[in-house]
């Protein structure tokens, strides 16, 4: 099994060394994410009841970065992320790193602890992303239709540039066009244990995707807990950040439940990132204070072209791509189809269902393009 895979792969590579249209890969999703769950409570009411605008919640999760920082790790870190009404904030002590984001003050403070250095960026900045990648996918249009101009009546060379630039994200009937779509898998099946406030609990995972056009990637990749709906949605912290396009954010606010596993793609059309996030814990019963969101005194504030250091860092830690199980990188079966495609599995017996998942163009359910989780 997976030879099929393999042969495509190495096709792939062959057109690429021939000639790859600038907008494959650069049309490819935009952006975000991390899973979390939301709880409210207030001072004078029971903890983990919900009071109208005062969320506050911890959460536990191994993730490569966050949304909103400038800094991602090579692999998965544990990170605890506190929310306090508008305010939310993600710490990984083991790199020294620590993120700010506050949607009433529409501002983003990224700590570099060790140094006592803070850089502060507006959501404008963000939201200047966006704005970047709606350029990069004008021009990538603008490419493709020069291209098939070009093509004239061979059909085969028509057919070819048409199905890279849908697999890239965009529509041959109507270039530049992005619409958006949620897609529902419910014949995947997957479990999670997570911790709610002490106690394990197992959650049956629904897999969802959110995907521009017909791109080959997804924008979100997510498998989310339809019986955890919780009072308040995390990602609200990132829809206001504008990094992404209206009908993306659209769709996220249509997620059916908790993200417990989240893949998500950030690309500007000039750099491509991908941020992985898994929820371990929840807590809704522990207090959070203004102190736990807000910056502590005493900090230098730096130029945001000098970027503090984030959560570089540390071992690489990386999951198996069928079972969700953490791995000895040194250890760990590498399978690498090329163009970005990567991806880590626990044995042999794994790889062989990777392949056959993939033959049948379905991705593994805890497995990400790019490796190095």
């Amino acid at each position: 099994m997976g030879e099929g895979v393999v042969e495509r792969a190495r096709l792939g590579l062959g057109r690429a060394a021939r000639s790859v249209p600038r907008w494959v890969g650069a049309l490819a999703p935009a952006l975000l994410v991390v899973g979390a769950a939301a709880a409210q409570a207030d001072e004078g009411v029971q903890p983990g009841r919900p009071a109208p605008g005062d969320a506050r919640v911890v959460v536990v999760q191994d993730s490569n970065g966050f949304p909103g920082g400038e800094q991602a790790s090579s692999g998965l870190s544990r990170q605890l992320v506190h929310v306090l009404g508008p305010r939310l904030r993600v710490l990984d002590q083991d790199h020294g790193w620590a993120l700010y984001v506050d949607t009433e003050g529409r501002q983003v403070r990224e700590v570099a602890i060790p140094r006592r250095e803070v850089v502060t960026r507006p959501f404008q900045y963000f939201e200047g992303y966006r704005a970047k990648r709606a350029e990069a996918i004008a021009q990538q249009a603008a490419e493709f239709a020069r291209l098939r101009e070009r093509a004239g009546d061979d059909r085969g060379r028509v057919r070819e540039l048409e199905r890279d630039y849908t697999h890239a994200g965009g529509d041959p009937r109507s270039p530049g066009a992005i619409k958006a779509r949620l897609e529902v898998f419910p014949q995947d099946q997957a479990t999670a244990t997570v911790l709610i406030d002490g106690a394990p609990r197992e959650l049956k995972l629904l897999h969802v995707k959110i995907r521009e056009n017909n791109a080959r990637d997804p924008a979100f990749d997510l498998w989310v807990a339809p019986t955890l709906q919780l009072p308040v949605d995390l990602l609200r912290f990132w829809r206001d950040l504008g990094t992404f396009a209206p009908e993306v954010t659209a769709k996220l606010a249509e997620v059916p439940g908790t993200p417990i596993r989240c893949t998500a793609v950030l690309d500007t059309g000039t750099f491509r990132r991908t941020f992985v996030s898994l929820v371990h814990e929840v807590r809704l019963e522990q207090p959070v204070s203004a102190a736990d969101v807000t910056t502590p005194p005493g900090l230098t504030e730096v130029d945001p072209d000098k970027k503090p250091q984030g959560p570089q860092a540390g071992p690489v830690r990386v999951l198996c791509a069928m079972t969700g199980v953490e791995l000895d990188p040194s250890k760990a079966v590498v399978v690498n189809l090329g163009r970005g495609r990567r991806y880590h599995v626990a044995d042999r017996a794994q790889e062989k269902r990777l392949y056959e998942l993939l033959d049948r163009g379905e991705e593994p359910p805890f497995g990400g393009r790019g490796g190095g989780r």
